[in-house]
């Protein structure tokens, strides 16, 4: 994952640019989107419970090149196994649809965790040069690790919300954390804080921060969130955008299972 690939996109800024006028939505086609990698580490894992069986699991930030638009982060937005790609992707502003109260507590909490795990990139590449691994720079590794696992785990416990508080540690949850001490605490630790911000309203949508949904054609395939990250205070021009499309597609609810699952 050399940083020539996480350009943050300034092909991307242009399909962006002309998503945030019409309302219709723009298509993607699995094609023309090749997988790159994944931005991890195993040790960043929380413990969940999923459907009633308790394992510890990370998740996975993944990158895409697509054609014609450039690299980009891509984060899962649906609670099942297989991230094999679609044959094309409809691609619409906002998160649609979890219910009103759900789609804003998602976009809240894009607005204010995207621009916090962007920080630990950019403090990874600023010491290293790319995204490439290196054990000598292990501990920023890990920060952009713990960062993408709390935002993927959170964004789950959103969508399987059963109440408008949101409560990551609920045993009535299907999709939550144990929280038993087995997963990492650092992870553990960012998701119940940044629960805890959504639910007091500390945290709140911000303009700067747009959100897109990539919503499959196969029921069976994943569906995708990417983020749009613009320059604080400004009106961006598209060649000039500053983008985060982060991305959290799941390894495996059960480590490395990819078999696909009925969503919860």
């Amino acid at each position: 994952m050399d940083m020539k690939l996480i350009s943050k996109g300034m092909g991307l800024a242009l399909l962006l640019a002309s998503l945030s006028a019409p309302a219709a939505a723009t298509t993607i086609y699995g094609s023309d989107i090749t997988k790159q990698g994944f931005l991890t580490d195993s040790s960043a894992a929380v413990t969940v419970n999923y459907g009633g069986s308790v394992s510890s699991n990370y998740y996975s930030g993944q990158v895409f090149e697509i054609a014609g638009v450039g690299t980009v982060y891509s984060f899962c937005a649906e609670l099942w196994n297989s991230d094999h790609l679609a044959e094309s992707y409809a691609v619409s502003s906002g998160v649609v649809s979890y219910g009103d109260w759900r789609d804003g507590q998602l976009t809240t909490l894009f607005s204010n965790a995207l621009p916090l795990f962007d920080a630990k990139i950019d403090a990874y590449v600023a010491a290293n040069g790319s995204l490439t691994y290196n054990p000598v720079y292990d501990a920023l590794w890990m920060d952009m690790s713990t960062y993408s696992v709390a935002l993927q785990t959170l964004t789950w416990i959103i969508i399987d919300n059963p109440s408008a508080s949101i409560t990551p540690d609920d045993p009535s949850y299907y999709f939550r954390i144990a929280n038993d001490g087995t997963g990492n605490l650092v992870t553990t630790g960012l998701i119940l804080d940044w629960a805890d911000s959504i639910n007091s309203g500390d945290w709140t949508a911000s303009p700067d921060v747009s959100v897109y949904r990539a919503i499959s054609s196969d029921q069976d395939k994943q569906s995708w969130f990417w983020g749009e990250i613009s320059p604080a205070g400004a009106v961006p021009e598209p060649a000039t955008w500053a983008l985060l499309i982060s991305g959290f597609g799941m390894v495996g609810v059960m480590m490395r299972r990819r078999t696909g699952t009925a969503r919860a």
